[in-house]
C-alpha cells in the first residue's frame, strides 16, 4: 500500500515543481523504503515474534535467496522456530546439569568401619 501511494505522489509531482519535487520525492520515497526495511520491521518483527533483528534479516536474505519472496515470507516463522527449538534445548540441557549437581543425589560415602551388608 505505501508503494502505491508513492508513485501516486510522484506522478502528483510530474504536474507540480516537475524537475525539483520529483527528485526530492523519489530520494526521500528510497531513503524511507531503505529506512523502514533495515530499521522498523525488523524490530516490529523482534517484538512480534522475539526474534533479534540481525537473525530477521539474514533469514529474511536468506529465504528471498533460496525461495523467492515465498521463501522471504516463510523465513521469519521458520528463524523463530529454530530459536525456539534451540533455546528448548538448551533449558532442557541446563535442567539436566542443575539436577545432577543438587546435594543428595549422590548415595552416602561408605563407611570403612560398617559391616558388609549379609548377601540376599
Amino acid at each position: 500500500m505505501a508503494r502505491r501511494s508513492a508513485v501516486l505522489i510522484g506522478i502528483v509531482t510530474l504536474f507540480e515543481n516537475f524537475p525539483t519535487a520529483t527528485i526530492i520525492w523519489a530520494i526521500w520515497a528510497i531513503v524511507y523504503q531503505q529506512f523502514e526495511n533495515h530499521v522498523i520491521q525488523p524490530q516490529v518483527q523482534k517484538r512480534t515474534v522475539h526474534v533479534q533483528p540481525f537473525i530477521t534479516i539474514v533469514a529474511v536474505l536468506f529465504g528471498a535467496t533460496l525461495l523467492g519472496v515465498l521463501g522471504a515470507l516463510v523465513a521469519i516463522p521458520v528463524a523463530a522456530s529454530i530459536q525456539i527449538l534451540l533455546r528448548e534445548y538448551v533449558d532442557l540441557r541446563t535442567l539436566s546439569i542443575k539436577r545432577h549437581d543438587e546435594p543428595g543425589d549422590e548415595p552416602p560415602p561408605l563407611d570403612p568401619a560398617a559391616p558388609d551388608p549379609a548377601p540376599a
